[in-house]
């Protein structure tokens, strides 16, 4: 059960950021940057769709991983556990699998696995991407300069995850946009099938499955916190909180938030912090 709050306002946050899109050595978008003095840097949400009995799904988490060496912080990932290949049986008893997972596998059409989506663009098009397209579209993504910065804190108040979120347009906006806040989980030792170089599978037993998808603090698509227009260096505020899983590992918990466009689904800006 969740036991969740949610504070939605014009003004600046009083409270000390844990993470947020400053970079010391950001790799910079175009020429535009709007505020190049804080290096503010465009991130890019990799969402992997993902199951325990796939056996092309570890190149496609090690493809993300490399992404995200050769990146940084400006790659956030989340592997979402959802279709046939994520349904446990005998051998693979372990449930990945998420209610905003399921949701957002059936509303954006996953059918085969692995594959995933860079910040959700092309919902109108192509937004579904083998994950051999990945690299060449989060390094596209990156050229683009942010729209809005996003601070993140999270903090463990007993069996509670709480969040605090401020949003601050560097450009304006207009429209309906809408906050998720995600639960992720590193270092879930379950098998997993993986595919042989000389043909066959095999069943890795202690396979190190990272970036989980373990839930969301408000719900599949989040809560709107824009509406209408929106001009450069107006903020917004929100926070919200979640009850710890019965079997999650506090230690490797991450709380991922990001921001999109309602009209497209197109993510702007995303941001993520380890539980301290």
């Amino acid at each position: 059960m969740r036991n969740w709050k949610k504070w939605i306002g014009f003004g600046v946050l009083a409270l000390a950021i844990t993470s947020c899109d400053y970079i010391d050595d950001p790799i910079q978008g175009g020429g535009n940057n709007p505020n190049p003095t804080d290096s503010i840097v465009k991130k890019v949400l990799v969402e992997d769709y993902t199951g325990h009995k796939c056996p092309n799904c570890p190149a496609a988490a090690e493809e993300a991983e490399n992404l995200k060496e050769l990146y940084g912080k400006q790659v956030v990932l989340i592997a979402v556990h959802a279709g046939f290949f994520a349904t446990p049986s005998p051998g693979f008893d372990y449930d990945f699998r998420t209610t905003e997972g399921d949701d957002l596998n059936d509303f954006f059409g996953f059918t085969a696995y692995p594959s995933g989506m860079v910040d959700r663009t092309g919902y109108s098009g192509q937004h579904i991407l083998n994950y051999q397209a990945w690299p060449p579209k989060v390094a596209d993504e990156l050229t683009r300069d942010p729209e809005v910065s996003i601070d993140l804190t999270a903090t463990l108040n007993g069996s509670s995850i709480d969040a605090e979120v401020e949003i601050e347009s560097l450009t304006e906006l207009d429209g309906s946009y809408y906050l998720v806040l995600a639960i992720t989980e590193d270092s879930i030792v379950q098998p997993q099938v993986n595919q042989l170089p000389q043909g066959g599978t095999e069943t890795l037993s202690d396979y190190r499955h990272n970036h989980v998808l373990r839930g969301h603090m408000n719900g599949t698509w989040g809560d709107e916190v824009i509406s209408g227009n929106f001009p450069v260096g107006q903020t917004v505020t929100y926070s919200n909180s979640i009850n710890l899983g019965t079997d999650w590992n506090e230690n490797n918990l991450h709380v991922v938030a990001y921001l999109y466009d309602i009209s497209d689904y197109r993510v702007l800006q995303a941001e993520e912090v380890k539980l301290p």
